[in-house]
Parts: structure tokens; sequence; C-alpha cells
């Protein structure tokens, strides 16, 4: 976002816009304000900004009807350019479909060639049987009628010897129905056929070129200067235009090469605005809003931005208007959107169900949740039920909860239609959480929603940690034949009523989503476009970067998804990260070297060479010899039979704070979990959390070798009855040297050249009672990337946040 200090005066309405310009609008000044590519007007004294010690009557600001907030622009940035990878999968689809489409009609035409040729091949056997027997009959007659003539020649007059030379004339039967009826049947074949080749050109009206795909800036140029005058263009884009055409002539909507985004509460028409000008692919973009004065602000703006041939701006409810996108009579087909953003004033419940079934397939839902107070905290719990249909979560990982209570609402909403769901991108932001969900019609992968949905037992009044419950379980079995299937189970109940590591009381959370997050492949995607972005248009392009390769590193602890490494060996992207941090199995011996930790997994965009490319070099040259042309642009989707096992993360100061200790850097305790083998990386959502696979049981562990090592605790600072002194004392009392409490041995081991003691026993600080050497290596825990990366936000000025809601 941009303001120039000095406005330009003297513009109006057609003037071209620029950031700073005053425009006259029917005797009302505006004030231009540009974001990315797109200008908003913005009416003076309206608020882009909120100080909370002065009130409206004292600055004279208006109030607020249209709503613009400067701070959420990393918001705006990020959606265009998760709209724009979305794209390329978009466009990729539809050259997908339009090859697959030629194939058949290729594969057909060729059997009814074949067929018509074995046709013809018959017809002309039954020919030539015909006339060699009708040859051999009038040769007979010939014969016949020469030998009478012979016999008497001495009676005929010279008349009569001229009506000898006369031929005898063929039968006509055989010969008429031969060779025509093959020529007359061929004819109605050839007919036949360029009648479906014109059907076939009709179904593929409105594609651009011919792959059906634009992707470029000329193309979007080309469409939006020459498409609108077309009549088969002006078709497709109208819905029901294109519904009141015979049904042979109807164009293919699945081949349309052009994006329809629907901006369901648009308020100043920012968004539409930005994604019109910035989509390297055609656009038409409908910016719906309640409120009669947004909309008349979203034409000032669609007609300043000279964007009239790409935006629609229209007034009405938004859950009507998606609700007619989706069952309107004879339009439904047409009517449907490929991407629908909601970012409302609070929650985005409400709109959920109504957008999900307004997409297409393989839609892209874009939404955006405000009311952080709900489903991030116990403050409404009551509330957060009522609207997610989950219990949020108290404690350091509450953001994470959050983002998969809204998870959860979507999937829920969208299973009961048959619907799919796969998050793309989930990120917890400032003060609000925004999610793009890819939404797929496959009722089969809906059967996997239960396994994926889970309830938390938290021990929020004690040590913090949190034991899960998934609701059921998915098993694969192998049938007779050799093929596999899925069989779908009730859990077993994992939880406790008290927390197995402290014995305070648990409390329960959810359900939520306990599928993974992200999609790395789309991530990979979006971090792939920024190189290619001008600064100036995302200013916010730094923050994106960092964000996202943050949210690529969490998906390190989903063993399952090893494309997130580079990787698609068996191992996958987690060992291949643990034999690059030290060592086979990710443990260093005593002779090598501390190695840096990696900056973060390889990117991977989807459109690498799959690993049979790299092992047999025949691969691509037997793939042409096939006639398949590798598409590129789809973004893989992640398997729904992945769970993410080890969601949330943890706060190493909490976790000191419970038991009374000096609290250890983040890389020392990274670099222990890291030594014993375990992955361990930081989180998008908070500074200072680690997110690792391992146990709660190997944390504490390595919490208290910590206090042992480090940091030891003051006599008496922890009472026997608090949750940290049940912590550092599993059996409930200090062991003496030697010989516990209760008389058992413990044994010696050596860490860093100290000996240190650990009970002989059932004890439950041990995970599964292995023996495990803890090493504070802060080199291996520590994070070392090749550029500076801006991961969490800073303040971007005073008393920044979430404005007053619009009024009108």
């Amino acid at each position: 976002m941009s303001n120039s200090s000095e406005p330009l005066a003297g513009a109006n309405l057609e003037t071209s816009p620029a950031a700073g310009q005053t425009i006259t609008h029917r005797g009302v000044k505006y004030t231009t304000i540009k974001e990315g590519r797109a200008h908003i007007l913005v009416p003076p004294n309206a608020k882009t900004e909120v100080d909370p010690k002065s009130s409206s009557k004292d600055s004279g600001e208006n109030s607020q009807n249209v709503f613009y907030n400067p701070i959420q622009q990393f918001n705006r940035d990020l959606s265009v350019l998760a709209i724009r990878a979305f794209a390329e999968d978009f466009s990729a689809r539809r050259k997908e479909r339009a090859q697959g489409k030629k194939k058949n009609q290729d594969r057909n035409a060729k059997k009814k060639k074949a067929k018509a040729e074995k046709r013809d091949q018959g017809s002309a056997v039954v020919v030539t049987e015909d006339l060699s027997h009708n040859k051999e009959e009038t040769s007979a007659t010939q014969s016949a009628t020469r030998a009478t003539d012979a016999a008497a020649s001495s009676d005929q007059t010279a008349t009569g010897a001229g009506e000898q030379g006369k031929d005898v004339p063929q039968p006509p039967i055989a010969e008429s129905e031969g060779p025509g009826n093959a020529k007359k049947r061929k004819s109605e074949e050839i007919n036949e056929h360029a009648d479906e080749v014109k059907k076939q050109k009709i179904a593929t009206n409105g594609l651009a070129g011919d792959e059906g795909v634009a992707t470029t800036d000329e193309a979007r140029d080309h469409t939006t200067t020459t498409g609108t005058s077309e009549a088969a263009e002006d078709n497709v884009l109208n819905p029901a235009k294109a519904a009141a055409l015979p049904k042979g002539q109807r164009p293919d909507d699945k081949l349309r090469s052009h994006l329809r985004i629907l901006d369901a509460l648009s308020a100043t028409g920012l968004r539409a605005l930005r994604y019109a000008s910035e989509l390297p692919i055609p656009t038409h973009l409908v910016a719906n809003d309640l409120v009669p004065a947004a909309t008349n602000a979203i034409k000032l703006n669609v007609t300043h931005n000279r964007l009239t041939h790409a935006i629609t701006a229209t007034t009405s409810n938004a859950q009507a208007h998606m609700y007619s996108a989706a069952f309107a009579f004879n339009e439904h087909a047409y009517g449907r959107y490929d991407v629908i953003d909601l970012d409302p004033y609070g929650t985005a419940v409400p709109f959920i169900e109504p957008a999900l079934l307004a997409l297409n397939d393989n839609g892209l839902l874009c939404v955006t949740c405000t009311d952080a107070g709900v489903f991030n905290s116990m403050g409404y719990l009551e509330k957060t039920y009522s609207l997610y249909g989950g219990i949020p979560v108290k404690g350091f990982h509450a953001h994470e909860a959050g983002l998969r209570l809204i998870l959860h609402s979507i999937a829920t909403s969208a299973a009961k239609h048959g619907l799919s769901i796969e998050p793309l991108l989930s990120l917890s932001i400032d003060f609000y959480a925004r999610v793009f969900v890819r939404v797929r019609r496959s009722p089969a992968d809906v059967k996997f929603l239960a396994s994926k949905t889970m309830i938390v037992h938290s021990c929020d009044s004690g040590c913090g940690s949190w034991a899960l419950q998934p609701l059921a379980r998915t098993s694969t079995q192998v049938g007779k034949k050799g093929g596999e299937f899925h069989k779908y189970h009730p859990a077993l109940t994992a939880g406790e009523r008290n927390c197995e590591h402290c014995g305070f009381k648990t409390h329960l959370a959810g359900p939520m989503w306990g599928g993974p997050l992200h999609n790395p492949w789309f991530i990979g995607r979006v971090l792939g476009l920024l190189p290619q972005v001008d600064d100036e248009v995302y200013q916010t392009k730094s923050r994106i970067e960092g964000m996202l390769s943050s949210a690529l590193e969490e998906l390190e602890v989903v063993s399952a998804l090893n494309p997130v490494s580079g990787v698609d060996s068996e191992s996958g992207a987690k060992a291949q990260q643990k034999q690059d941090r030290g060592g086979v199995n990710g443990k260093r011996s005593k002779d090598e070297e501390p190695t840096a930790e990696p900056a973060s997994p390889k990117l991977t965009t989807g459109d690498e060479v799959p690993e049979a490319a790299h092992t047999n070099p025949d691969a691509k040259a037997n793939n042409n010899d096939k006639g398949h042309e590798p598409i590129l642009g789809l973004i893989p989707a992640v398997p729904p039979t992945i769970i993410d096992s080890h969601p949330f993360y943890f706060q190493p100061s909490a976790l000191s704070g419970t038991i009374k200790c000096q609290a250890p850097p983040e890389a020392m305790i990274k670099g222990a979990l890291r030594h014993m083998g375990y992955t361990a990386t930081r989180t998008h959502a908070k500074p200072g959390m680690i997110k690792t696979d391992a146990s709660w049981a190997v944390i504490w562990e390595v919490m208290r070798e910590w206090v042992r090592q480090k940091a030891p605790v003051k006599d008496g600072s922890l009472k026997e009855t608090s949750a940290g002194f049940r912590l550092l004392y599993p059996d409930g009392k200090k062991e003496a040297e030697g010989v516990d409490a209760d008389g058992e041995e413990a044994e010696k081991m050596e860490v860093d050249g100290e000996e240190v003691k650990r009970r002989i026993g059932n004890g439950k600080g041990a995970d599964d009672g292995k023996r495990r050497k803890v090493v504070f290596d802060d080199v291996l825990g520590r994070d070392r990337p090749t550029k500076r990366l801006v991961r969490y936000q800073v303040n971007p000025r005073a008393n920044w946040g979430p404005m007053t809601r619009a009024k009108g």
C-alpha cells in the first residue's frame, strides 16, 4: 500500500489512476490509495486507522461505511499469489481434459474408420462375386444365341443378321445393388463423421489455442479486449445464454480457459481489483456486497481502474447469491465458481456451506476468520462449539488448534454433500486465520474424514501436554485378487482422565481436523513465484517468504509427506534431513563434527521429473512413444489417508516455568531432540515454539536432563503437590546417591563427560524404558538459513489490528 503525501488535484473518474490523486466525482472529492496494481477511491475523512484514545466526534471522521484496513495487505498479497499458483493448476487441468477429450475423439474416429473399411471390404467381395456370376450367365446366353442363329442362318434376312449382332443386356439387379449401395453407405458415414466433427467444434467453443489454456498476460489482455465481443466467449461468460443453447451446441464448461472468481464480501472491491489486474490468466470476477453503498464504491473503483470488462458488481446477500449459483434452474452448470474468497468481519462459518456448493470440482475456497477471541481462546467456548463444532484448546498451542477447528467446520460441512477438502495452506496471522482449501467431489475420500478427526485430552492446568484421540481408524486390506481396499473401524480409547506425566486432570478439546495443515507442493509453487514478482507491487513479499518457509518446515514431522524434502525414496524427508544433520539415523558418532541445520526443505512445485526418470533413462522416450504428453503445472494432491500424528507445538520457556528452572535456549532443545533422532522445527504461528515428532515422555526427559546438567532447581522452589515436582521426580521422591528413595538401584549414564543417574524400573519419565543419551548440541539445533527471513510480524505501526465494523 502506497500513498503520496501530496495529492494530485484536478483529476476525474476517467483520468488514469495514480497514487495520491484527488478525484472529483459528482461533487465529492476522493483520495486515491494504491495497493498492488489496484487503486481505490477513499471518501474524505474516512478511517484507515484507529486511535483508541480519540473518538470520532473529536476527530471529525465519518462513520465507517466502507471497510479498508491497510494492515491486511499481507492477506491480500498472499491471496493473489495463492490464486495465481492455483490458476496454473487450473490451466493444467483444462489442458489435461482437452488432451484426454482429443484422445478419445481420435480413438473413436479410428474405430469408426476401421469399422467402415471392414464393411466396405465385405461389400466389395459381394459385388465381385455378383459380377463374376453375371458374366458367366451372359456368356452362356450369348453362346446359345449364336448357336441358334447359326442353325437358322439360311432363313434370316439382312435385318435378322443385324439383330444377331446385338449384345444381350446384362441383368441390372446385381450391379445396382452392389457398388451403388456401398457408395451410398460410405457417403452416409462421411456425413455422420462430418456432423460429429461439427458438434465437437461447437462443444469446444471458447478454447484459447489448441491446448485450451491461457496463462500469460497477453492472453488475458486479448480476452479483455476482444473476448466480450465474440458470441462464443459471451456464451461462456453468461451462464443464462450458455444454458439457453441447444444441448448439442452448449460449450463444455470444463474446457473454459478463463477463471471465474467470486469475492463474496467485497466491501471496496479491492480484492477483485487486484485479482483482475494481477492474475496472468483470463478472469471473470463477481464482486458482491450486501450494502448498496459498498456496491457503489465497487463500481466507482472498477470504472476508475478500467476493469469493467472483467468485474461485475452485484448487491445481494452473499449466501443467497452462492445458493443461486449452485442451484439456479438450468444455469448451475455455468454459474459455479472456480475460486470463492470469503473475508468477512468476524467468522466465515455462515458462508461456508453455500460457498462449498457454489464451487466447481477441484475449486479453491479461501477463508478468513477474524474472531480469534472465539476459536483461539477458552473465553467463549460455547460460542466456539456453536460456530465451529468443537471446543478450543487452552495453552500455547491454541493458534494451531484454532486452525484445526476452522478446517473441521469446513470438512464436516463439505462431507454432507459428498465433498472432500484438502488444506493447501493454513496460517495463523496476526489477529486472524487464513486457510486455502481445495474442494473435490469425491464421496470415496469423504470416508476418511472420521479417521482424520480427533479429540484432544489437554493437560491445561498441569504440565501443558496433550494426548490425541482419533474418532476412527482406517486399515488397508488386500483382497483375494491382490487389490487393496480400505476398512473403517471405531478407534480405541487413548486418553486418560489424569495426565500420565504430572497426574493433573485433563480437559477435552475438539473434535478438530487431524490431517496435515498444508500441501507441500502448493507452498513450493507459491514460493517459486516470489522471485518473479515485483517488490513494489507485493510489499509484504519478504514476510510471505518467511512465513511460508516456516509452514513448509512444519511438514517435516509428517513422515508420510516424503516430497517435502525433495526425496522420493522410502526413507523420505525425515530420514534425509536426519542424515544431513549428522550421521546415520540422525545420530552422530563421537568422531564426527557437528553440522549446521539445513535452512529449509527443498522446494517442490509438482513440475519435477518423476523419480523413475532418474533411474530409467528410457522412461521419457517410452512415455513419448505412447503419445502421452506430460502435463506441467498440476499441483499433486496429498493422499486422503495421511493423518498428522504429531500436531501442535510446545514452548520451552513454558515448560521451564512449570519446573521452575532457567529457560533453555530454543537451539539447545532442538539440538537435543535431533541428536536423539527426532525431527524438531519451528512453527509459523508463534516465535520461540518447537514442533517435533517426539512424544511428551521424551520431551520431559530432555527437560529433566536440562535441569540435571545445565540449570539445577533451587531447593524448596517446588511443592510436592505441584506438577513440576511430579515431572522432575516421577516417583514422588528425590533420589539418593546411587539408590533411590524406594531402595531400588539407579543406573549411571554419561552425558557430555558427566555421570547422570537415572532410575531403573517402571518410572514414567523415560519413554518405554529405553536408555537415551541426551546431548544439548546448540550447533545441531541452530538453523542457518542461506538468507535472512522475516518469519514473524513486527509491529507495523501504533494501534494496529482489526478496525471497527463497517456500517451502512
